[in-house]
């Protein structure tokens, strides 16, 4: 067991176990869903994965997980196969974020943007996307190196600051989260238009009297919930002798680390 780190295999091996776990929460609702179905725990469990395994297994693990769960219970996706997407969106996002290859991010919420202002309700609900807007604003920010330098994303630190270090948890769970809800906004005003058939006026009347009102409330407090989660773990594993093997702090994958350096962890 103790070599099992130095496996090549080992990645594969957490990308499995968290993809089993990322199926168990994407078929757990969280909020009702606007096309029927329900919005899950996926929305936390997605960066969580992402966060932890990084952009290449994390996003990989969520996506197979994505996947697993849509077959498991087929009645709950809003988006139909679509579903898959956004939570898959999210881990990638939060595995760049922590990565410190954001550069991706805003665009990813960007093209959420324009996928949803080029849909059939897109030019008379553009108030809509404020939210978004918001996040892409501050996925640029992180981009600037002296701020995203001081986000001290990482288990290997033990003496930060934890008030900054909650602060750079939420931001990374608020963008991640909302990345996920652009690109299903983005996806859902097509989807229910063209694929089931809703008109333009019902889709309008939906996103700007209701889910207005409802969005901002569910992702706010599921990046909450997150930023809680991550850095409760964040300050466990720094306590710990155990560190995340597929991030860090160099960015880092598994394996381009040499295996003395892992022993050493």
């Amino acid at each position: 067991m103790s070599g099992l780190p130095n496996s090549k295999a080992f990645p594969w091996v957490l990308t499995g176990i968290f993809a089993a776990i990322h199926t168990i929460l994407s078929i757990i609702p969280a909020f009702p869903g606007v096309g029927g179905g329900a919005l899950s725990l996926g929305m936390i469990s997605g960066p969580l994965v992402g966060f932890l395994l990084g952009p290449i297994y994390g996003t990989t693990s969520v996506l197979i997980g994505s996947i697993v769960g849509l077959w498991a219970n087929p009645t709950a996706p809003i988006l139909g196969f679509f579903t898959v997407i956004p939570p898959t969106v999210g881990a990638f996002a939060a595995a760049s974020i922590r990565a410190k290859k954001s550069i991706t991010v805003p665009l990813i919420i960007s093209y959420g943007i324009l996928l949803f202002f080029i849909g059939p309700i897109g030019q008379v609900t553009f108030s809509f996307l404020w939210l978004s807007i918001v996040a892409a604003l501050l996925a640029l920010l992180m981009m600037i190196p002296k701020l995203r330098d001081s986000f001290d994303i990482s288990t290997d630190a033990k003496s930060i600051n934890l008030v900054l270090l909650f602060v750079s948890m939420w931001i990374l769970s608020f963008v991640a989260v909302m990345a996920d809800h652009a690109i299903g906004s983005g996806i859902g005003v097509s989807y229910f238009h063209y694929a089931l058939g809703w008109n333009a006026a019902d889709l309008e009347f939906i996103f700007m009297t209701i889910v207005l009102v409802i969005y901002p409330i569910e992702r706010v407090v599921m990046a909450t919930i997150l930023a809680v989660i991550l850095f409760a773990l964040d300050r466990a594993l720094a306590a710990s002798e155990f560190r995340p093997p597929l991030i860090r702090r160099e960015t880092q994958t598994f394996q381009e680390l040499p295996s003395e350096s892992i022993a050493e962890n």
